[in-house]
Formats: structure tokens, C-alpha cells, sequence
């Protein structure tokens, strides 16, 4: 998005703010900067149409205007409960107006179901939102990338958002497996028990997965459709083959603005890690070193890691211990943790690509 984009997609009254806006974000990164100018946009979306910013007279005389006294604390308090009382009559009836219908579709009582009643007029409020939403709604509020569900009963709960849940997929997962559900997945008896793994691990399995074999044989697939699944059901995720997350890193040393921990901390701190192709291309001590940190700092943390790579446990802990400056004892650090961090299954070696 332009600046010019960006200052056609604000409304008139907050383009001033936001030309000043874009301005004072114009020194970020450039994804960063993109983002924060889609948070001003949503930002704006959400505000009452009469809530316009104030010219540069309006502020230069809300400036010269003498500071007011401070009103002690009791007067504040005092202020607040007589407001609160005068208000008590019309918010009594605006509730009773919304509840009325609702406690008989649920059969509630309105006055003994008071606190259920007001959590279905509030996701009744926010739904409604939802339903107009085009993906550009934004709620600092609540929780991000929830929203309510009402079942049959009135039962209020979180839900992911749909359309939340299709951007992030569409980012974190590679494109051609972004439409892709089991369903699509071909059963073998080579991938039979790493199926099976996989739904066992979306059920709440206590440990991590790792899935190795030859090249072709679904290993990546397996591995989008477990990110896609945790994503729809709410889960933070990120999927980043391991190369390319290397290579990442490396983009922050001659970056000043970017630092290789900070990249690194969003992989060590997502609720749920995907790492595609572990092992891959040329090893270096720098490269074990930051598997051994990433690693660690996930089993620390007890958040589960999905592991995909070309390399069983042994053939990973060989091609690891030939690396230069890489002693025994780290190889078998990394292929220990990882034991005990996951389960292994075997997709077998035959390329489904041919």
C-alpha cells in the first residue's frame, strides 16, 4: 500500500493525522510499516463518524485554554456514582429492551438471568458488527481474532474469526497446500501411523511431532494441514522451512534496524512451531547452534514443536556431528531434546511426485 492508498482509504476529516501518521512510521521496516498503517486505517474504521480529530486552531486554542483545577479524589468519586445514578433509569430501560426478546427465545428471566442476558445482548452486538465485517474491523477490546458464538441453548462462547483465519492461513501456510484439507491427503501404509500421529497430536497430544523421509513423500503436506487445522481452531502459529529461517537471521547483520534475537524470539514464543525441513542443505556450527537455542528454548517453555526432515534421529546426529567445531556431546544434546520432545513417525521413502 502507497502513501497515497493509504491516504485515500482514510476519511476525509482524519487524513491530516494520518499524512503526519504515515510520516512518523516511515523509518520502520517495510512490513511493519505496512502494518501500521492497516491498524490506523482499522483503527479509524471503527470510530463513530461524528468523532472527528480537531483542526490546528481547534488544538492551538484547546492549548492556550488555562489548565483546569484538579477536583480532589472524593469529588471524582462523588461525580462518578451521581452520574451513575442518573443514568441508572435509561440504562435500565435500554436493557430491558434488549433482553426482552432474548429471554424469551431462551427462556430466561430477566431479572434472576440478568448476567446471561447481558453477555447475549453484548455477542448479539458484536456479531452484528461481524456480520458487515469485510476483514477490516478491528477490536482492541476483546481478544484478537476471536469472536462470540450463541448456540442453540444461548450458550455464549469464543470462536476463531473466519476471516482471520483464512488471512493467516493464506500467510503462513505455503500457497499450494492453503486449500488442501485430509481429505486430500493420499493414505499409505508408509504414512499410515504419522496420519494417525498427526490427529492424535490436533487432539491435544502432550508432546511434539517429528515427521522424516525421503523426499516427496508428503512430509510438508502433512505438515500444512496440521498448521491450517490449529489455526481454524484458534492456535497461534508459525511455519518456516528451516533454511529460510536461517537465512532470515542472516538478513538482520548488516540490518541495523533488525536484531537476529528479535526474529528469533517469535519462533521461540508462537504457542505452536511448524519447522519444515530440519537438516537441509549445508551445515555450519552457527546453524546447530541456533537449532540447539530454538529448541531448548520451546522444551523450557513446554510449547510443542512440529518437526519436518529428510533425516531420521541417527542420520540427523551423524550429519550434525561431521559439522566442523561441532563436538559429540552438542549432537547428541540436540537429538536428545528432540526425543523427548517428540514423537517420531516414518513417512518411508517412496516419492509421491513421480
Amino acid at each position: 500500500m502507497t502513501n497515497a492508498e493509504f491516504l485515500e482509504r482514510v476519511p476525509e476529516p482524519w487524513r491530516e493525522q494520518a499524512a503526519i501518521y504515515s510520516d512518523a512510521m516511515k523509518d520502520l521496516p517495510p512490513e511493519e510499516y505496512q502494518q501500521s498503517l492497516e491498524r490506523f486505517v482499522r483503527n479509524v474504521s471503527m470510530r463513530n463518524p461524528d468523532d472527528v480529530p480537531l483542526t490546528p486552531a481547534q488544538r492551538e486554542a484547546e492549548l492556550a485554554k488555562p489548565p483546569k483545577p484538579q477536583p480532589k479524589k472524593n469529588d471524582i468519586v462523588a461525580a462518578i456514582r451521581a452520574q451513575l445514578k442518573a443514568e441508572a433509569p435509561a440504562r435500565e430501560a435500554r436493557y430491558q429492551k434488549a433482553a426482552r426478546p432474548l429471554s424469551k427465545k431462551y427462556g430466561l428471566d430477566i431479572e434472576s438471568d440478568r448476567s446471561r442476558l447481558k453477555k447475549l445482548i453484548a455477542a448479539g452486538q458484536r456479531l452484528e458488527v461481524c456480520a458487515r465485517c469485510a476483514g477490516n474491523c478491528f477490536f482492541p477490546e476483546v481478544r484478537e481474532f476471536e469472536t462470540y458464538s450463541i448456540s442453540a441453548t444461548g450458550e455464549v462462547s469464543w470462536v476463531p474469526c473466519q476471516i482471520e483465519v483464512k488471512r493467516r492461513v493464506a500467510e503462513k501456510i505455503p500457497k499450494k497446500f492453503a486449500a488442501k484439507t485430509f481429505d486430500d491427503y493420499e493414505q499409505t501404509p508408509d504414512n499410515r501411523r504419522a496420519i494417525g500421529m498427526a490427529h492424535w497430536f490436533l487432539d491435544g497430544g502432550d508432546r511434539g511431532l517429528y515427521l522424516y523421509g525421503g523426499v516427496g513423500t508428503g512430509k510438508t503436506f502433512l505438515a500444512s494441514l496440521i498448521a491450517k487445522r490449529l489455526i481454524q481452531s484458534g492456535k497461534y502459529v508459525q511455519f518456516r522451512n528451516m533454511p529460510a529461517l536461517l537465512g532470515d537471521l542472516k538478513e538482520t547483520f548488516n540490518n541495523p534496524q533488525l536484531s537476529s534475537q528479535t526474529v528469533l524470539q517469535k519462533f521461540q514464543t508462537t504457542e505452536v512451531l511448524i519447522l519444515d525441513d530440519v537438516g537441509a542443505g549445508k551445515l555450519s556450527d552457527w546453524n546447530v547452534g541456533i537449532l540447539f537455542q530454538l529448541l531448548n528454548q520451546r522444551i523450557e517453555a513446554e510449547k510443542p514443536t512440529v518437526i519436518t526432515s529428510n533425516y531420521s534421529a541417527e542420520e540427523l546426529l551423524r550429519k550434525i556431528s561431521a559439522v566442523p567445531y561441532v563436538d559429540a556431546q552438542d549432537a547428541n544434546r540436540i537429538i536428545s531434546r528432540l526425543k523427548g520432545a517428540c514423537h517420531f513417525a516414518h513417512l518411508g521413502n517412496r516419492d509421491r511426485r513421480q
